[in-house]
Protein backbone atom coordinates (compact mmCIF):
# COMPACT_ATOMS: atom_id res chain seq x y z
CA UNK A 1 0.00 0.00 0.00
CA UNK A 2 1.33 3.42 -0.93
CA UNK A 3 1.51 6.18 1.66
CA UNK A 4 1.13 9.85 0.82
CA UNK A 5 2.69 12.97 2.32
CA UNK A 6 0.87 16.26 1.77
CA UNK A 7 3.21 19.02 0.68
CA UNK A 8 3.07 22.30 2.57
CA UNK A 9 1.34 24.15 -0.27
CA UNK A 10 -1.28 21.40 -0.57
CA UNK A 11 -1.97 21.60 3.14
CA UNK A 12 -2.47 25.36 2.80
CA UNK A 13 -4.66 24.94 -0.29
CA UNK A 14 -6.87 22.48 1.62
CA UNK A 15 -7.15 24.96 4.50
CA UNK A 16 -8.35 27.69 2.12
CA UNK A 17 -11.63 25.80 1.51
CA UNK A 18 -11.68 27.27 -2.00
CA UNK A 19 -12.29 24.07 -3.99
CA UNK A 20 -8.67 24.00 -5.16
CA UNK A 21 -7.18 20.82 -6.67
CA UNK A 22 -5.54 19.78 -3.37
CA UNK A 23 -8.85 19.94 -1.54
CA UNK A 24 -10.57 17.95 -4.28
CA UNK A 25 -7.70 15.43 -4.21
CA UNK A 26 -8.23 14.91 -0.49
CA UNK A 27 -12.02 14.69 -0.79
CA UNK A 28 -11.83 12.10 -3.58
CA UNK A 29 -8.98 10.02 -2.12
CA UNK A 30 -11.14 7.17 -0.83
CA UNK A 31 -13.09 6.80 -4.07
CA UNK A 32 -9.72 6.50 -5.84
CA UNK A 33 -8.72 3.66 -3.47
CA UNK A 34 -6.54 5.66 -1.09
CA UNK A 35 -7.09 4.80 2.56
CA UNK A 36 -7.28 7.99 4.63
CA UNK A 37 -4.91 6.39 7.15
CA UNK A 38 -2.24 6.40 4.43
CA UNK A 39 -2.21 10.22 4.11
CA UNK A 40 0.30 12.00 6.37
CA UNK A 41 1.73 15.44 6.98
CA UNK A 42 5.29 16.16 8.03
CA UNK A 43 5.89 17.09 11.65
CA UNK A 44 7.37 20.40 10.44
CA UNK A 45 4.59 21.39 8.01
CA UNK A 46 2.38 23.08 10.65
CA UNK A 47 5.32 25.20 11.83
CA UNK A 48 6.14 26.23 8.27
CA UNK A 49 2.56 27.31 7.57
CA UNK A 50 1.83 28.98 10.89
CA UNK A 51 5.12 30.87 10.76
CA UNK A 52 4.27 32.18 7.28
CA UNK A 53 0.77 33.18 8.42
CA UNK A 54 2.26 34.99 11.43
CA UNK A 55 4.31 37.11 9.01
CA UNK A 56 1.31 38.01 6.84
CA UNK A 57 -0.53 41.28 7.48
CA UNK A 58 -3.28 40.69 10.03
CA UNK A 59 -6.75 40.29 8.58
CA UNK A 60 -9.91 38.31 9.16
CA UNK A 61 -8.97 36.08 6.23
CA UNK A 62 -5.53 35.28 7.66
CA UNK A 63 -7.04 34.57 11.08
CA UNK A 64 -9.61 32.20 9.51
CA UNK A 65 -6.90 30.52 7.46
CA UNK A 66 -4.82 30.03 10.60
CA UNK A 67 -7.79 28.45 12.40
CA UNK A 68 -8.44 26.19 9.41
CA UNK A 69 -4.79 25.06 9.36
CA UNK A 70 -4.88 24.35 13.10
CA UNK A 71 -8.11 22.33 12.72
CA UNK A 72 -6.72 20.25 9.85
CA UNK A 73 -3.43 19.65 11.64
CA UNK A 74 -5.29 18.53 14.76
CA UNK A 75 -7.13 15.91 12.68
CA UNK A 76 -3.80 14.48 11.56
CA UNK A 77 -2.50 14.57 15.14
CA UNK A 78 -5.62 12.81 16.45
CA UNK A 79 -5.23 10.06 13.83
CA UNK A 80 -1.48 9.76 14.48
CA UNK A 81 -0.71 10.61 10.87
CA UNK A 82 2.24 12.90 11.52
CA UNK A 83 5.51 11.80 9.92
CA UNK A 84 8.23 12.39 12.52
CA UNK A 85 11.74 13.58 11.79
CA UNK A 86 13.77 10.41 12.21
CA UNK A 87 17.55 10.07 12.05
CA UNK A 88 17.20 8.68 8.53
CA UNK A 89 15.13 11.67 7.45
CA UNK A 90 17.60 14.07 9.08
CA UNK A 91 20.48 12.32 7.28
CA UNK A 92 18.65 12.62 3.94
CA UNK A 93 17.88 16.27 4.72
CA UNK A 94 21.59 16.89 5.28
CA UNK A 95 22.31 15.53 1.81
CA UNK A 96 19.78 17.76 0.04
CA UNK A 97 20.38 20.93 2.08
CA UNK A 98 23.25 22.14 -0.12
CA UNK A 99 21.30 21.55 -3.34
CA UNK A 100 19.95 24.76 -4.93
CA UNK A 101 16.38 23.48 -5.29
CA UNK A 102 13.78 25.91 -6.63
CA UNK A 103 10.06 26.04 -7.31
CA UNK A 104 7.76 28.33 -9.27
CA UNK A 105 4.75 29.94 -7.63
CA UNK A 106 1.37 30.48 -9.31
CA UNK A 107 2.66 33.68 -10.92
CA UNK A 108 5.67 31.84 -12.37
CA UNK A 109 8.13 33.50 -10.00
CA UNK A 110 11.04 31.24 -9.03
CA UNK A 111 11.84 30.80 -5.33
CA UNK A 112 14.41 28.73 -3.46
CA UNK A 113 13.14 25.98 -1.19
CA UNK A 114 13.86 26.94 2.41
CA UNK A 115 15.73 24.57 4.68
CA UNK A 116 12.39 23.78 6.38
CA UNK A 117 10.74 22.90 3.06
CA UNK A 118 13.72 20.70 2.19
CA UNK A 119 13.01 18.77 5.39
CA UNK A 120 9.52 17.98 4.05
CA UNK A 121 11.10 16.79 0.79
CA UNK A 122 13.54 14.63 2.76
CA UNK A 123 10.60 13.17 4.69
CA UNK A 124 8.92 12.17 1.42
CA UNK A 125 12.13 10.66 0.07
CA UNK A 126 13.00 8.67 3.18
CA UNK A 127 9.53 7.88 4.46
CA UNK A 128 8.89 5.88 7.58
CA UNK A 129 10.63 2.57 8.26
CA UNK A 130 12.25 2.68 4.83
CA UNK A 131 8.95 3.16 2.96
CA UNK A 132 9.11 6.43 1.01
CA UNK A 133 6.03 8.56 0.63
CA UNK A 134 4.33 9.72 -2.53
CA UNK A 135 4.55 13.50 -2.21
CA UNK A 136 1.26 15.24 -2.95
CA UNK A 137 2.25 18.62 -4.30
CA UNK A 138 2.31 20.85 -7.35
CA UNK A 139 4.79 19.42 -9.85
CA UNK A 140 8.16 21.20 -9.76
CA UNK A 141 11.52 20.55 -11.45
CA UNK A 142 13.06 19.96 -8.01
CA UNK A 143 10.83 16.91 -7.54
CA UNK A 144 12.25 15.37 -10.70
CA UNK A 145 15.80 16.31 -9.70
CA UNK A 146 15.31 14.46 -6.41
CA UNK A 147 13.55 11.55 -8.12
CA UNK A 148 10.56 11.98 -5.83
CA UNK A 149 7.46 9.87 -6.32
CA UNK A 150 4.90 12.63 -6.88
CA UNK A 151 1.18 13.03 -7.32
CA UNK A 152 0.10 16.49 -8.47
CA UNK A 153 -3.53 17.08 -7.42
CA UNK A 154 -4.19 19.13 -10.55
CA UNK A 155 -3.24 16.14 -12.72
CA UNK A 156 -5.46 13.53 -11.06
CA UNK A 157 -8.39 14.14 -13.40
CA UNK A 158 -11.11 14.84 -10.85
CA UNK A 159 -10.90 18.61 -11.06
CA UNK A 160 -13.32 19.16 -13.92
CA UNK A 161 -16.15 21.46 -12.96
CA UNK A 162 -19.74 20.21 -13.41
Amino acid sequence: MRRYLLGVQCLLDIAKHADLPAERWMESAEERGIDMTDIYISAVSPMILLSALDKAPASGYIQQLRENVETIVQRFVDRKLIAPVTKEIADRWGKILPQPLTYNDDAGVTHKYTFHEKLVLATALEGIEGRPFVLVDRRQDAHRELNLDLEDPSEVGHDEQP
